[in-house]
């Protein structure tokens, strides 16, 4: 049986639903290219069921021993759920049982609960001539919102031109966030530049639409939409950023 992936957002959690064979070609490809699409798009806690995995070879378990690898080196963190023994038993004995581990999606979810922090963090990566900005934590009075405006002037000032505002790993939005957020688009487009938000969850939909926020920055849902509109786009065959047209 292949390898099916479904996945699932708990708040700022994804959870991959894993099902047959982790092995060698299709498997693992499919697993490499779901981690890093999702790593893509602004999602940083990974939780991964492998109730249903039916066997995993040593391709798979490095496979899934490269994504930990991955996972962490963009700020992320990357757990299992539900072993079963014999899966287990592969770790073990090649001692890649480098994961936290749990027995159920409740307890991996409540591990990432009571790691969770409110504070505003803002990261950035840049691609080309465009910086990302990865907001994570809460967008609102309560917190240093001068952050983002923070990180804003410094992409400008190192050469950018286009700054995304990535936005899965946000737990609230007020209106003073939404209104540092109208503003740093007002600075960008006055040195040239412009300020677009990515993926929006619908869980902020509520905060978002009771400001005037959708209405002044232009929000798009994927990432993907988000560097086409500053000429760019990722090739997923080998994971590298290429220019469609000049801006």
């Amino acid at each position: 049986m292949a390898l099916h992936v479904q996945t699932e957002r708990h708040l700022d959690v994804t959870v991959f639903r894993l099902s047959g064979r982790v092995t060698l070609g299709e498997g693992s490809v499919i697993l490499r290219n779901r981690v890093r699409d999702a790593l893509w798009n602004g999602h940083r806690k990974l939780a991964f069921d492998y109730g249903d995995i039916t066997y995993q070879d040593s391709s798979g378990t490095g496979e899934i021993v490269a994504a930990n690898t991955v996972t962490r080196n963009s700020g992320g963190e990357l757990v299992l759920f539900g072993l079963q023994a014999k899966t287990r038993d592969i770790f073990v004995i090649t001692k890649l049982l480098i994961f936290e581990t749990f027995e159920t999606c409740e307890a991996a979810l409540a591990h990432f609960d009571a790691k969770r922090k409110r504070a505003l963090k803002v990261g950035t990566n840049r691609y080309q001539h465009v910086s990302v900005l990865n907001l994570e934590g809460c967008l609102t009075q309560e917190f240093d919102l001068s952050k983002v405006s923070a990180a804003v002037d410094a992409a400008m000032n190192s050469g950018a031109t286009g700054i995304i505002v990535l936005c899965p790993q946000l737990l609230e939005i007020d209106s003073d966030g939404a209104g540092e957020l109208i503003s740093s688009r007002s600075n960008v487009r006055a040195r040239g530049g412009d300020l677009v938000l990515a993926g929006i969850e619908p869980r902020l939909m509520p905060g978002v639409s009771a400001t005037d926020l959708l209405r002044q920055v232009p929000g798009f849902d994927t990432v993907d939409l988000a560097m086409a509109e500053f000429g760019l786009a990722l090739d997923r065959s080998t994971w590298r950023i290429e220019v469609l047209r000049a801006v």
